[in-house]
């Protein structure tokens, strides 16, 4: 008694005093609503499982009630003046209306505060945007699955009865079940009966015709204005005096006498939702957690399948059955145990006598189930299996066989000498003694090896088996699979063909390896980096800042740039630059570098190749200064002979012209065959000076230096249509009064190439050029809609000028692109800075 004094005595433990949450649950209805009830049971079963105290705050819209906009507004007004000095941590909105005045006013009345959303579909409120801080779970609204469902039990259907009502909260749900059923109208007689009053409505379901089924959607109101409980006061009214069977999609609907269907969970809705709400209480963001999609299951009542005559086989797979009786198992479950013991305890001395039979099969099935596996394998191509029976010398093969072998695909019969002769000579003695190896030490077989299929073709293929034996360890037969690994061994060729290049370009000095440590500023360097960058000091290690330093004052600004501007999404680069070396020499080199950042978007280190290309920049050089020396000549050529052929050659014709027109009436009695003869050579004359006299202007056009480019293009492609009977639509915009004379030379020359070219070979009579200028550079497009070209095939030979377009273009800083396919037309596109014509071809003559 003195020591439970004292325990009564001792201070109680004061239970710790939890954190306050504040919820405010938003509703769409009254929770007086089962479906709404449901959600709400769920949530507040998982809030009182939280580490905080809640307060609770429940509000309710009213849509079914007030669904006019004056009321409405005046809710939703009330409820942002009663919750603005007092603030909930979460807000949980159910259904669309509480959805979309969460999704207005959030912003502006409930900055940075949860909102869980549940109750709704996505499609009842797509229009609206939620912001990051909203998440929850959307429910599943799939009148369809519903409706095949009940064709699934009553397959003779020819009626379809929809039963809605007239109040805001159903006709969104009418307008779903229409849009979702609509395509099965043309097979079925569609009835809507939304707009009737409950009497009429009662009575017209009463009268059903016989293979009809009915389709409940929601009837919270009907025509005449009366408001109803859903599920407890309009669906049973409904399923008493209907003549036919009634199906629904919603978990609260099954159980009130219809027969279920493809049905949205509340229960799950509450479930999701509620999980969602603790987590976010306990601290995490809305926006880490993800929207569920889909609290909707097959669920239908066992009463009414038997009501109707329902089969449950018809039902689809995976339905929930409820309110089923108990079956023989519930009843009886005891003594069916008790059975079962004993009949194991008999079988478990029947199974020990067959267990040495099983041992012996067993390796037979194994072997079964693998060759099965093998040609499962097969059937995805460039792999073979066999199976060798020793007893009887038949090898079989089957699977890809056509690519591995060049035989006929599918199952081949062969001896084993002739597999053997399939193997390539060098490889048979190394294929024959794994085999043997493998089967007198009882090892799996594995080889690679050659195959030398009958159209000559080498393959190399790897080969996993494993031998089967008899009880007394006799091989029998073989079971194995081979795998076609040509690619592979040819990328490993390669691979190893590009490390040995490699490793020849680093002795020869012209490459090295770096390490840029950001912290430190520190670059190290391999060995190979003195021969290119011949620096005094050891070459091997410096810092960042050194070395930029050391860069070419024209490419520092541009180096440093490209280094500076890596980020976690854009890690690697390449680039090009000039450096200077100790003894004042410059030399070309190409870095290619990876960047390697922390979680905070830090850069840590850089690793990279550098190489010097310098003989390759000065070869390009070289043979760029070639060609402009070329088409320099060219051009200086074009000139000399346009000079000839118009000054001389066109006088001295014109000169012929008129002394035959003067022979043609000197003397006046010629013989009139005398005087045709004459008129004919004098029009024969006339015409080669016309000739003539253009082509010079092709070789040197004096428009293009006199007027200018627009002039000269526009006078081109009108010659060119009336001399071949062609249409060329020339146009242009925004072109400069004055354009370096090298540029224009060379758009020129593209013109005259690519239209040539077009002429010639896409066998159209429709010809586009567009000259432009955009972006400081200017722009010609020569299009034509004719045959088309393989782009890359033709930039292999110099058939069509590609090259020589484009090593024009390169002596002014331009770019070349063709797009062409074959039968669907071709665009030339030449692109001219203006800034390029200082360092650019100059115009000969």
């Amino acid at each position: 008694m003195l020591f439970a004094c004292c325990l009564l005595l001792q201070p109680a433990t004061a239970s710790p005093t939890k954190e306050i949450r504040r919820v405010l649950f938003i509703h769409e209805v009254s929770p007086s609503f089962p479906g709404v009830g449901l959600i709400d049971r769920e949530i507040d079963a998982a809030l009182s499982e939280s580490d905080y105290q809640i307060e609770l705050y429940n509000e309710a819209l009213e849509i079914t009630l007030f669904p006019d906009d004056a009321h409405q507004r005046n809710f939703r007004e009330s409820y942002i003046r009663k919750y603005q000095d007092r603030k909930p941590d979460l807000i949980i909105a159910e259904g669309a209306s509480s959805i979309e005045f969460m999704a207005e006013a959030h912003e502006k009345f409930f900055p940075n505060t949860p909102v869980v959303f549940c109750g709704s579909s996505q499609e009842q409120v797509d229009k609206l945007k939620l912001d990051s801080h909203f998440t929850g779970t959307w429910m599943t609204l799939d009148p369809e699955k519903t409706f095949r469902a009940a064709l699934q039990l009553q397959p003779n259907t020819r009626r379809v009865v929809v039963v809605g009502g007239a109040g805001p909260w159903d006709r969104p749900i009418e307008a779903l079940v229409r849009d979702s059923l609509r395509k099965y109208e043309p097979r079925f007689e569609f009835t809507y009966l939304t707009d009737l009053a409950m009497p009429t409505l009662l009575e017209r379901l009463s009268r059903l015709p016989n293979r009809t089924i009915i389709f409940y959607t929601s009837l919270t109101q009907d025509a005449a204005g009366t408001h109803f409980v859903d599920p407890t006061q309009a669906l049973p009214r409904v399923v008493s005096v209907a003549n036919a069977p009634v199906f629904a999609a919603a978990d609260v609907f099954v159980g009130q006498g219809t027969v279920g269907g493809y049905a949205t969970s509340y229960v799950m809705q509450g479930q999701v939702a509620g999980a969602i709400a603790v987590r976010i209480l306990k601290g995490e963001r809305p926006q880490d957690i993800p929207v569920v999609k889909g609290t909707s299951v097959y669920m239908f009542d066992w009463r009414a399948l038997r009501r109707w005559g329902f089969r449950e086989g018809a039902l689809p797979s995976g339905s929930v059955v409820l309110n089923r009786p108990p079956d023989v198992w519930q009843l009886y479950r005891r003594y069916i145990v008790g059975a079962v013991f004993v009949f194991l305890a008999e079988s478990l001395l029947i199974l020990a006598l067959l267990w040495q039979r099983a041992r012996r099969r067993k390796v037979e099935d194994e072997l079964l189930v693998t060759n099965d596996r093998l040609r499962s394998a097969m059937d995805s191509g460039r792999a073979v299996g066999w199976e060798w029976n020793l007893k009887t010398g038949r090898d079989s093969w089957f699977g890809d066989l056509k690519t591995m072998f060049g035989t006929p695909p599918d199952t081949h019969v062969w001896r084993t000498e002739d597999f053997y002769g399939c193997v390539h000579p060098e490889d048979r003695q190394h294929v024959s003694e794994t085999v043997a190896n493998a089967k007198t030490n009882q090892k799996p077989y594995a080889a690679e090896f050659r195959v030398l299929r009958p159209d000559g073709a080498l393959r190399w293929v790897a080969a996993t088996g494993k031998f089967s034996y008899s009880p007394n360890g006799e091989p029998e037969r073989m079971l194995g699979v081979a795998q076609d690994i040509t690619d592979r061994k040819r990328a490993e060729e390669t691979l190893r063909e590009s490390e040995e290049r490699l490793r020849l370009a680093v002795q020869a000095g012209k490459l090295y390896a770096f390490e840029w440590d950001i912290a430190s500023d520190a670059i190290m360097r391999t060995g190979q980096c003195t021969d290119v960058l011949n620096w005094m000091a050891d070459p091997t290690c410096d810092t960042g800042r050194q070395f930029v330093a050391r860069v070419h004052p024209d490419d520092r600004e541009a180096y440093a740039a490209t280094v500076t501007g890596l980020s976690a999404e854009n890690f690697t680069y390449q680039t090009s630059y000039r450096m200077l070396r100790p003894d004042g020499s410059v030399i070309w080199l190409e870095e290619s570098g990876h960047a390697f950042f922390d979680g905070q978007g830090r850069m840590l280190r850089t690793i990279g190749i550098v190489s010097d290309v310098t003989e390759r920049r000065l070869a390009d050089e070289a043979l760029s200064s070639v060609n402009r020396r070329l088409i320099e000549a060219q051009e200086k050529e074009r000139t000399r002979i346009a000079r000839e052929l118009h000054d001389d050659i066109c006088q001295r014709l014109a000169l012929l012209t008129n002394g035959l027109e003067q022979l043609r009436h000197d003397p006046p009695d010629l013989p009139a065959e005398v005087q045709n003869r004459v008129g004919v050579l004098r029009d024969q004359a006339s015409g080669v000076a016309t000739d003539i006299q253009s082509l010079s202007h092709e070789l040197h056009s004096s428009k293009l230096e006199h007027l200018g480019v627009v002039t000269a293009m526009r006078g081109f492609c009108r010659d060119l249509s009336a001399q071949q009977k062609l249409e060329v639509n020339f146009a242009h915009h925004n072109i400069p009064s004055t354009v370096p004379q090298e540029i224009s030379l060379c758009l020129f020359r593209i013109l005259q190439e690519a239209l040539r070219n077009a002429v010639k070979h896409s066998g159209g009579r429709h010809f586009d050029v567009e000259l432009c200028y955009a972006s400081d550079a200017i722009h010609l497009i020569v299009s034509d809609s004719g045959s088309g070209f393989d782009v890359r095939e033709a930039m292999k030979t110099p058939g069509l000028g590609l090259t020589s377009m484009a090593e024009r273009l390169k002596l002014v800083d331009g770019q070349l692109s063709v797009d062409s396919e074959p039968k669907h037309g071709t665009t030339v596109h030449a692109c001219v800075p203006l800034s390029s014509g200082s360092h650019s071809l100059r115009a000969a003559g």
